[in-house]
């Protein structure tokens, strides 16, 4: 979705959006030429996930907020977007650590070639530059300075790092840029804030692949996104009327307490059956976390319950 022209059609559908850039947009470059980091200020976000951390402990942001125009063509006028460039300590330290073990790996694999120079496999000049360019992948091009002689008809090896480089690519760690084109008054950590609300959507593709077990998602029609859409209103009606970080009694086995999940609600109602009878359809008698979920609700069953001396196992169905 980070691509412009993908961008310009999403705006032009009229729909609102916050999204991450793809580095072959640019924003890279952009960041370094216009920005820096000298214009990103402090942001005050913290990932629920580190809320009861330290604040040593946490994640630390930082933004700033840029306008970025997408040149139009006929007949589509320049389309304008603000882009909230954004800093992650935790990415930032992530990003560090994956480069430097991809550099050990790299010279660790540099080493063994040297070792085996003159051998079956290192004999020739092209069996050396076929491996090496197996070993600088894509992730480590050009931080890495190889060179390839051949002395006396057998061929040497020698490399190193590309410092320059190194701290060319240091200096863009943890940084991602967030493009919208929301309008008014609004500001980099308003659309940090935004943006990490993905994480909802993200719940609701889990529960489509694991709860649901919608498999292979294919939504020819809106049937699926309908039942996708009130599994999520289960979860977030119940918390709602629940109350804000409340739990519900006997929502776990064991009777444990937990907060309301789309997932853990609708198994409080497995194995709830009902039967047939002369009388009609008769649902199994509620346990209290079952009735207490559907007053929540605001959900009254379309069938009486039996009374508990009445269960029978003739005509019962799960």
């Amino acid at each position: 979705m980070g691509q412009p022209k993908t961008l310009r059609e999403i705006n032009d559908a009229g729909v609102g959006f916050v999204v991450p850039l793809r580095a072959s947009a640019g924003f890279r470059e952009r960041f370094l030429e216009e920005v820096g980091h000298h214009a990103l200020r402090p942001l005050r976000y913290v990932p629920e996930r580190e809320a009861k951390l330290p604040a040593g402990r946490r994640t630390r942001f930082k933004g700033a907020l840029r306008d970025w125009e997408i040149a139009g063509h006929d007949p589509h006028p320049p389309l304008r977007l603000r882009v909230a460039y954004i800093h992650s300590s935790e990415e930032a330290t992530q990003v560090a650590d994956a480069r430097e073990r991809a550099l050990v790996k790299a010279e660790d694999a540099l080493q063994r070639m040297h070792n085996g120079l003159g051998g079956r496999y290192y004999k020739t000049r092209e069996q050396l530059e076929r491996r090496i360019g197996q070993i600088l992948g894509a992730n480590i091009t050009g931080l890495i300075d190889v060179t390839v002689t051949t002395n006396e008809d057998k061929p040497t090896l020698t490399w190193q790092r590309n410092q320059h480089v190194i701290d060319t690519a240091a200096s863009l760690d943890g940084i991602y840029a967030l493009a919208t084109n929301l309008c008014g008054r609004i500001t980099a950590g308003q659309i940090l804030r935004l943006y990490k609300d993905q994480q909802i959507i993200e719940r609701r593709h889990r529960d489509l692949k694991q709860t649901l077990k919608v498999r292979p998602i294919f939504l020819h029609n809106d049937d699926r996104v309908h039942a996708l859409l009130i599994f999520g209103l289960i979860e977030a009606q119940t918390r709602a009327a629940l109350g804000e970080n409340q739990q519900l009694p006997g929502l776990l086995p064991e009777g444990r307490a937990a907060r309301p999940t789309g997932r853990n609600i609708l198994s409080a109602f497995q194995g709830l059956g009902l039967t047939y009878t002369h009388h009609g359809i008769q649902l199994d008698p509620l346990t209290n976390t079952q009735q207490h979920i559907l007053d929540l609700l605001q959900i009254q069953p379309p069938w009486p319950t039996q009374p508990h001396h009445a269960l029978t196992n003739c005509g019962k169905w799960g």
